[in-house]
């Protein structure tokens, strides 16, 4: 009898031990597995999240990093940009989620601000009027909200002026905005007689949403 409690004890520990055996070799099996996944999971969990509670749409122009396009789709690994040069940028979700993106069509209008330095001989209530003519005659800036020009500060012998004007949100219409500005406020300048400082333009350009 006491033979048969010895087997039977024998045995119990060897059960053990190959239980033991068998829960170690699963755990690690199962770590290994989720290492092995770990990178297809992030992905998959960062296309749910562009997709479910997405901060843009297909059709925005978006920035991100130092790329700026319209977003052709959203897949479950990446996000697809049509740059401004007619490539095409395919972004891992997982960095789009970990970065700042900057919407650029989030609302129908934008503004962008042109900084320019002009002689101080003239006041600064005169070279207003003639860029706010000036920026009537570029189709891109609209209209409402309507264009402002604001005092920035003085150097030596001029007066820095910041002319903001809206525009459509989409990268193309702020393009388009900006080049016909340009050539509108270089026009209007030199036709009322009025020299930017040093014969040269500062231009320093800002974007914001409304």
């Amino acid at each position: 009898m006491d033979c048969d409690r010895g087997r039977g004890v024998l045995v119990a520990q060897l059960l053990g031990a190959e239980t033991s055996w068998f829960a170690i070799t699963v755990t690690l099996v199962l770590v290994l597995i989720v290492q092995i996944m770990k990178p297809a999971l992030e992905k998959l969990g960062a296309g749910f999240a562009l997709t479910s509670r997405p901060a843009f749409k297909i059709g925005d122009d978006i920035g991100v990093k130092d790329l700026q396009g319209t977003v052709l789709e959203i897949t479950g690994r990446s996000t697809v940009l049509r740059l401004r040069d007619g490539r095409r940028a395919h972004l891992p979700n997982t960095d789009v989620v970990d970065e700042t993106i900057i919407v650029y069509t989030t609302d129908q209008f934008r503004r962008t601000s042109v900084n320019l330095e002009v002689e101080a001989r003239h006041s600064v209530t005169e070279v207003e009027s003639v860029l706010l003519a000036a920026l009537a005659t570029a189709d891109a800036v609209v209209r409402e909200p309507p264009p402002r020009v604001r005092a920035l500060g003085f150097g030596e012998d001029s007066v820095t002026l910041s002319v903001r004007f809206w525009h459509e949100s989409s990268l193309g219409a702020a393009s388009d905005a900006l080049d016909q500005t340009v050539r509108a406020l270089s026009s209007g300048l030199d036709e009322a007689g009025m020299a930017l400082a040093s014969g040269s333009l500062l231009v320093e350009l800002r974007s914001a949403d409304p």
